[in-house]
């Protein structure tokens, strides 16, 4: 039944669920045994129920009394087999703190404190509900759902959110603010603000902060989705759980789609909190919870995130007023020696003030003397002496101890004797007789004969109990004039019993007192059940011994035990107890074979398993064989976790696992249910090789872009690395998924060295935009004044040797082509290749004859994704490119396979001292064509590019030269002659020495040409001549509107600065300078 409070009740529906074949009829209920006024029956006044049908009986639990109460709901039917049925019910009632109930004011705030302690926390799920209202500096509100009834500190509560006024905005400056406010009738209150913050771009939430509110000028996003009515699935949780004192927030928007991890960036203060922040406050056991919401938003976007705080709890200390449980002792002392009084008192905190005089006269207090005890100065006379005992709750005064002086020394005597006890196992004990003489006195505790190590105090204290330390207790006191021995002290030691048993219906208990006491001292015992002494008869015995037992048991007997034990000493009766033991009566577990099959509901490789066995009466332990790998159980609980790695494959065909289930208690075990539970494999697009390229941030990249590769396996284990410009970072993890119907997610926090934000990776896995599509997803990373988001071009490469690339496989010529700029102007150069494993590999030049290799994953729809650092890191070449699949037509001749695209190739300004003679201050060329297709190798006696021989020897193609810096003059276009050998003839006269070399196997082509101008550093009327001997190198690409052959050269500058001419440059050292060649 829960935990309800003495005076309140809490409410528990039972299903009656017919199973048989016949109306179930003659329906009666009755509470018998135990604490059976407490439980009451209602909500169904129907006496039948029909095969099949079900009805719904309320239960409702209002105890008279603390503690543990139970008793036996017996059904009675028309049922043969169980008439009556019986359930057994037990709930647990407390009472509200000891507190005072008075209405505070500002003296009495402290009069009871509540403390925000940090502490694990778990969700408590109650039908109570908690209402408050808040609203935003626009006006916006949301309010909470109302509660039932009045909660106090001693019940759970839960609350959740509704919203109002939805057309008005909860964000000011760019931030969504929430104050919870918790508050009594007085009001004293506390208040933990809490705040989210949306940067711009995105309009999504990335920091949250805890305690005071942040105030800087943040443009607002303009954020368009408010928390309002049409977002039914976000949720605020508030809750309390009064058995741990724990109290929990959470907040839940639309299901955390997107699964956003969120950041603390500052705690709350748990002693102080700041500002006006108190973190305790006053509040009465009466008061009630309220709590106010300042302003409450999900933001906007495709999804949301989740936040929850779950490391606060509420715990109550109460100030207890001061109680004088011993009042200091009059004495007699001979004039000259000094006397020591001692008070004892309780209460939380404590301050003491020594006076002299009668009490309550404070005219003279005793400077000093505000400690528990109080040593006068040495006597010549006789005094009277009292303390006050005080704290914010009052004071009070002792008795007054009057102190006799006598010129003769007097013996020991023991004016107060210590009081024997019957404690229990661990508890402390102090033994205080009053002692008064004149001194010297010396003492000496024993225990038995044995005198006990340091026992020379007036007091001796004992704990934590051992059965051991069970015995009698003297102390002698010794002085000149004689010596003196107390009366016994008889300590007995109990060790309690368990607090609960669980007993099968029908069967055998016995409860043993178990208590060590001083060898031959008479015990004697009392059972009871809950307050009512018991007798032998009903099915117990040895009720007036140390051992009870029950045979035959039922619901009567169920509830809360305990022995009174007595210790009869010769001076008086000492009582004490074992503690209480509740027994409940428990049936054996049943296991419904209809509840099983909805509880193990097909699942899919990776996704989350968390939930409990269904069972009836009460089980204390599960076991269940068969289950997947993966899935772990909780035996004392029923409770299944973790993420199944394997579906089960019969001839390729998926299976159910069939589980083996059964549940035990006391009373026995349940039938064995056999279940089926199907686990689906992951797809084929959810699993495999996942890459993808991140786009030039400044912050993660320092805008020359990455790679993002991931390999997800079949167990749904993923594994991966993240490329930022040169740097690499690894990661691994699980697929996770926000719910049964949403895509698989990789999720991973990324690590890199010490300092350094973590990255956060997003995406998503198995939808249908990788069929054909690339899918655009962000990282992110946060902290350590480090912010960015980096746009991630992911496609899935789901190929393999039993899933081959077939349609892609072959070698492409391929051409760069920069559209503009200030770049080199020739065309990179470079042959991909594409094998049945789906493996991308490229190699060639760039215009400024820089070498880039590289590999990766091909994509579904033919992606291909290049990705190189350049230049000792300060450049790269990225970019996607598509092939288009070949197809062969119904007259056997192949459709060409082409590539294309575009990459960005980017160069920084290199260092001043790099000896770089090509575009040493760098270019950014934002678009360059990737063009390329299958090259169609020439047949047997074939020119290549499908040139005519008809009219050879003369020139059937032509080779262009071009170049933006105009070094070149005179040398543009040249015919060629190429036979049907690929024998190549450049006219004449070739006055350049062109040559030319055609690879026809390849496509490659190459050659080199001599320039030859007059030294413009000479002053002789005819100039030496400067040579420079220029190579280029070209590809071949066919494919219809580009059939030709493209490359580049580089060639040295003259030595002309600025139009001026530097006598010192040679053109060794000058810069160079790209251009292009055309053969077609």
């Amino acid at each position: 039944m829960g935990y309800a409070v003495v005076g309140g009740s809490v409410n528990r529906p039972i299903t009656i669920r017919n199973t048989g074949e016949e109306t179930l009829s003659a329906l009666s209920f009755s509470m018998v045994g135990g604490n059976s006024s407490d439980f009451i029956t209602g909500g169904l006044t129907e006496s039948t129920i029909a095969a099949g049908a079900s009805k719904t009986l309320t239960v409702s639990f209002s105890p008279s009394e603390g503690g543990l109460r139970a008793t036996s709901l017996h059904i009675g039917s028309n049922d043969p087999g169980q008439n009556p049925f019986v359930v057994s019910l037990s709930g647990t009632a407390g009472t509200a703190p000891s507190m005072i109930t008075d209405n505070f004011d500002d003296n009495l705030i402290d009069a009871a404190k509540w403390s925000l302690e940090a502490s694990s926390v778990q969700l408590v799920e109650t039908d109570q509900r908690l209402s408050f209202v808040g609203a935003s500096e626009e006006g916006a509100e949301s309010r909470l759902s109302l509660l039932s009834g009045q909660p106090t500190y001693g019940q759970d509560w839960e609350a959740t959110v509704e919203a109002t006024n939805s057309g008005k905005s909860l964000v000011v400056n760019s931030r969504v603010r929430v104050s919870l406010e918790i508050s009594g009738d007085s009001g004293n209150h506390i208040t933990l603000p809490f705040q989210w913050y949306f940067p711009q771009p995105p309009a999504k939430p990335s920091k949250i902060f805890i305690g005071e509110f942040v105030t800087d000028n943040v443009a607002s996003v303009g954020l368009t989705e408010q928390f309002n009515a049409t977002s039914p699935n976000s949720v605020l949780k508030v809750s309390f759980n009064a058995t741990s004192k724990v109290f929990t927030l959470s907040v839940d928007l639309d299901g955390a789609t997107n699964g956003y991890q969120w950041q603390a960036l500052s705690s709350y203060g748990v002693a102080g909190g700041g500002g006006a922040h108190n973190a305790n406050w006053g509040m009465s056991a009466d008061d009630k919870f309220g709590i106010a919401l300042v302003g409450f938003m999900k933001a906007a976007g495709p999804g949301y995130g989740t936040l929850s705080f779950d490391n606060f709890s509420l715990k109550a200390s109460s100030i207890v007023p001061p109680v004088i449980t011993k009042h200091p002792s009059s004495q007699l002392r001979v004039i000259g020696q000094r006397a020591t009084m001692v008070t004892t008192a309780t209460g939380s905190p404590l301050n003491y003030q020594w006076y002299m005089g009668e009490s309550g006269d404070t005219t003279t207090p005793i400077e000093g003397a505000t400690s528990a005890s109080y040593t006068t100065p040495y006597l010549s006379g006789g005094a009277s002496f009292w303390v006050q005992v005080s704290n914010s709750l009052g004071a009070v005064n002792s008795n007054t101890a009057v102190i006799a002086t006598t010129e003769t020394p007097q013996a020991p005597e023991f004016v107060e004797q210590a009081q024997s006890v019957v404690a229990t196992l661990g508890q402390i004990v102090t033994f205080s007789p009053g002692v008064t003489g004149s001194d010297p006195i010396t003492l000496l505790w024993k225990r038995g004969t044995t005198s006990i190590p340091g026992g020379t105090a007036s007091s001796l204290t004992i704990g934590p109990l051992k059965t051991t330390d069970a015995g009698i207790y003297t102390l002698t006191a010794k002085s000149d004039v004689s010596t003196e021995v107390s009366d016994n002290v008889y300590l007995a030691v109990v060790t309690p019993g368990p607090a609960t048993r669980s007993v099968p219906l029908g069967g055998n208990v016995t409860m043993t007192a178990n208590v060590a006491f001083p060898a031959g001292t008479p015990m004697s015992y009392r059972w009871k059940q809950g307050t009512t002494l018991l007798d032998d008869g009903d099915a117990r015995t040895g009720t007036h011994d140390k051992t009870l037992v029950i045979t035959g048991m039922t619901g009567g007997h169920a509830g809360e035990y305990t022995c009174e034990i007595t210790m009869h000493t010769p001076h008086n009766d000492v009582v004490g107890n074992n503690g209480p033991t509740v027994l409940a009566v428990v049936q054996k577990p049943t296991l419904n074979a209809e509840h099983l099959s909805e509880a193990f509901d097909t699942v899919q490789v990776a996704q989350s398993v968390n939930f409990v066995i269904p069972a009836s009466n009460n089980p204390t332990k599960f076991t269940v064989s068969g289950l997947p790998a993966g899935i772990k159980l909780d035996a004392a609980t029923g409770r299944l976790t973790g993420q199944a790695t394997a579906a089960k494959l019969v001839r390729g065909e998926v299976v159910a696992y069939l589980l083996k289930v059964s549940a035990s208690n006391a009373a026995g075990s349940s039938e064995i249910q056999t279940v089926e539970w199907k686990v689906m494999p992951l797809g084929a697009a959810e699993t495999g090789n996942f890459y993808g390229l991140i786009n030039r941030d400044q912050v993660l990249t320092d805008e020359l872009g990455g790679t993002l590769k991931v390999t997800v396996l079949s167990t749904g284990a993923f594994t991966g690395t993240v490329k930022l410009a040169s740097k690499t970072y690894a990661f691994k993890g699980t697929l996770t998924k926000d719910n049964d119907e949403a895509p698989f997610i990789v999720h991973a926090s990324i690590s890199r060295k010490t300092g350094q934000a973590l990255l956060y990776l997003d995406f998503t896995v198995g939808t249908q935009a990788y069929e054909d599509e690339n899918l655009e997803e962000t990282l992110a990373v946060v902290g350590n004044d480090e912010e960015g988001e980096a746009t991630l071009t992911v496609f899935h490469s789901p190929w393999s040797a039993k899933a081959p690339a077939t349609q892609y496989v072959g070698s492409y010529n391929t051409a760069f082509d920069p559209q503009g700029g200030d770049g080199p102007a020739g065309f990179g150069v470079a042959v991909v290749n594409v094998t049945a494993a789906g493996i991308v590999s490229w190699s060639g030049k760039l215009a400024d004859a820089t070498v880039f290799t590289g590999s990766a994953p091909l994509g579904k729809g033919g992606q291909v994704a290049m990705h190189n650092m350049l230049y000792v890191n300060t450049g790269c070449v990225q970019g996607t490119s598509l092939i288009t699949a070949g197809e062969y037509e119904s007259l056997g001749e192949p459709v060409p396979k082409l590539l294309d695209g575009s990459v960005y190739w980017v160069k920084n300004e290199q260092p001043q001292l790099s000896t770089t003679r090509t575009y040493k201050l760098g270019f950014m060329l934002n678009d360059v064509k990737v063009i390329g297709g299958l090259y169609a190798k020439p047949g047997l006696n074939k020119p290549v590019l499908g040139l005519l021989t008809d009219a050879l020897p003369n020139a059937n193609a032509s080779l262009t030269f071009a170049e933006t810096q105009g070094h070149i003059s005179g040398l543009e276009m040249w015919n060629v002659a190429i036979n049907d050998k690929n024998a190549v003839t450049v006219e004449t006269p070739n006055d350049f020495g062109i040559k030319l070399t055609v690879a026809a196997k390849t496509g490659n082509f190459s050659g080199s040409f001599v320039l030859k101008d007059p030294d413009p550093t000479s002053d002789a009327e005819t100039p030496p001549t400067i040579t420079r001997s220029v190579t280029y190198t070209g590809i071949l690409i066919t494919r219809e509107g580009f059939n030709r052959g493209v490359g580049f050269f580089n060639v040295a500058e003259l030595p002309f600065i600025n139009g001026e001419v530097e006598p010192a440059k040679k053109v060794t050292v000058t810069p160079q300078w790209s251009g292009s060649v055309t053969l077609e």
